[in-house]
């Protein structure tokens, strides 16, 4: 197989080493491109935790082929932020970050994920003001001809997604 035609995802490849490391290990097992799920803890990273993410994979000598946008807290259950209404604004603050990093690496393809259901009384409102969130990413790619797409994470493995599947 040739290896360096294919990205691995380093969120889930070669964990056993700190994340900076994980491009170099990718290289070093012939991939020519890397992905993440967000590796940052917040959706607006200081300036140092961003460029240190650009030098280690441009270091390693890869490219970023994919990375997803800020995904909320994963340890606590969040799978995204799109649908909820109170994460507006880190979903703004974190395109302007995927805007830096595009331009920094050259990636063009970012996932926005869309997030579980919210409660009952306030899904209907979120469904309304989370159809809205992937138009602020499309003005970006407008801007910097960007690849972005929303995810929409099956329902048999999170059944409290918000989207379910295409025949609902």
């Amino acid at each position: 197989m040739d290896r360096t035609r294919l990205s691995v995802n380093c969120s889930i490849i070669f964990t056993e080493l700190p994340l900076l490391d994980r491009p170099r290990a990718a290289a070093a097992a012939g991939f020519s491109a890397v992905e993440f799920w967000w590796p940052f803890v917040d959706a607006r990273p200081q300036t140092r935790e961003l460029d240190d993410f650009v030098h280690a994979i441009d270091d390693a000598g890869v490219s970023l082929g994919g990375l997803n946008f800020f995904a909320g807290d994963m340890s606590a259950g969040e799978r995204g932020i799109l649908s909820s209404p109170t994460r507006a604004r880190d979903f703004v603050d974190n395109v302007e970050v995927i805007q830096h990093l595009a331009e920094a690496t050259g990636c063009r393809v970012f996932n926005a994920l869309y997030g579980n259901r919210l409660a009952d009384e306030i899904a209907r409102g979120a469904r309304r003001r989370g159809s809205r969130a992937p138009g602020r990413a499309r003005v970006v790619h407008r801007c910097h001809g960007r690849v972005r797409r929303a995810s929409n994470h099956s329902a048999r493995w999170l059944p409290t997604h918000f989207l379910g599947p295409p025949t609902q």
